[in-house]
């Protein structure tokens, strides 16, 4: 019984004086294929600078593309309201009613499109080239200027379109009713 006992006390014991050696053998090989740390973190921070950048890049191609793909909407909606009103000036020339006033409104329609137009163009380009920016060394600077400019000119973008928004609801609507009311009054 007693050399039951005996028996693992001297498989760990043959465990312990060996396992040094191997495990001094196995350092020296890890230690000679290893790369400085400051290396690999140099390696490392490049890899996600890279990354980063890769992502900037597809993030600012997506907006692009967000402003391109309702475009055309934009474009079919504000010639549909322009040649609404166009028409409603005809119409109401046919009627015999002094539309000078309308006629003028309808001028100030197309110069506010035409600047909403020319920001938002602005804003593309601008957008474009921050994307050329974000990748250089050195370049950040310039692409966080490039991007603040675009984000600004998408502000007065926002702008436009609000004030487009809001002249056809106050100004030419107006116009219109009072000229159907003089027409109703005649």
């Amino acid at each position: 019984m007693k050399k039951i006992y005996f028996l693992p006390f001297i498989f760990f014991a043959f465990l312990i004086t060996a396992s040094p050696s191997a495990f001094a053998q196995s350092d020296n090989t890890k230690n000679t294929n290893a790369k400085p740390k400051t290396t690999d973190i140099k390696d490392n921070n490049k890899q996600v600078k890279t990354v980063a950048c890769e992502k900037m890049q597809e993030k600012i191609q997506q907006r692009i593309q967000s402003y391109d793909a309702n475009k055309k909407a934009k474009e079919d909606l504000y010639e549909k309201i322009k040649q609404k009103v166009s028409d409603i000036i005809v119409k109401l020339q046919g009627k015999g009613l002094d539309t000078t006033k309308l006629s003028a409104d309808l001028l100030l329609l197309n110069s506010k499109i035409e600047n909403y137009w020319t920001n938002r163009q602005a804003v593309i380009s601008k957008l474009e080239e921050s994307s050329q920016y974000s990748c250089e060394i050195g370049g950040k600077q310039a692409f966080k200027t490039k991007l603040n400019e675009a984000k600004e000119l998408h502000k007065l973008v926002l702008a436009n379109a609000k004030d487009i928004r809001n002249f056809l609801i106050n100004t030419i609507k107006n116009d219109i009713s009072a000229l159907q009311e003089t027409l109703t009054e005649k």
